[in-house]
């Protein structure tokens, strides 16, 4: 995979409510953001 398409993937996970985890001991991984910004996106007044 190209380091181009890799950066595309992860902006596209980030944008949809990803955030990548870095090693620090108990290994890389993804979770689901908690601060519900992704899910009331659309969300106004």
């Amino acid at each position: 995979m190209r380091d181009s398409n890799r950066t595309l993937l992860r902006l596209v996970f980030e944008r949809a409510g990803l955030e990548f985890l870095d090693e620090n001991g108990k290994g890389a991984g993804v979770r689901f953001r908690d601060n519900g910004s992704a899910r009331n996106a659309g969300a106004g007044a």
